[in-house]
């Protein structure tokens, strides 16, 4: 988890434990049901999430160190079936409801 503020690609954990790209994603894929740079992905939107509460989805887009804010959106929107804009919304609106 502290890797989720940096950009890490496959070819970085490959260097890391020393296997090959087939090897270690077939293997992480078979256990968990998803290549290692989807389950980063998904990890990381969650935690887009969390920080959603209190930033903007530039902001988020920045920290977590997305390729472009564009790119943020896109993936954030696969992953959590809206646009990090519209969560942002949803979660301040409900914050103001709670009051």
């Amino acid at each position: 988890e502290g890797k989720l503020y940096d950009r890490i690609t496959l070819e970085d954990v490959c260097q890391r434990t020393y296997y090959s790209k087939t090897f270690l994603n077939g293997i992480f894929k078979k256990k968990t049901g998803y290549t290692i740079m989807q389950y980063y992905t998904l990890v990381k939107i969650r935690e887009a999430k969390k920080l959603l509460e209190d930033l903007s989805p530039s902001a988020v887009s920045h920290q977590l160190r997305f390729e472009s804010p564009t790119y943020f959106t896109k993936v954030f929107k696969k992953y959590a079936g809206m646009t990090p804009s519209a969560y942002f919304q949803r979660r301040r609106d409900e914050k103001l409801n709670q009051s």
